[in-house]
């Protein structure tokens, strides 16, 4: 159970991070194209 949670947990960081990550890349395009 707890090792199911954790693994979980950490899919959903895991997520946040390439969302955190496509929001970085695309203000860096908008900056360039700028």
């Amino acid at each position: 159970m707890d090792k199911d949670f954790s693994g979980f947990m950490e899919e959903k960081g895991s997520i946040r991070r390439l969302i955190n990550v496509e929001r970085e890349l695309r203000y860096v395009k908008e900056v360039m194209t700028d």
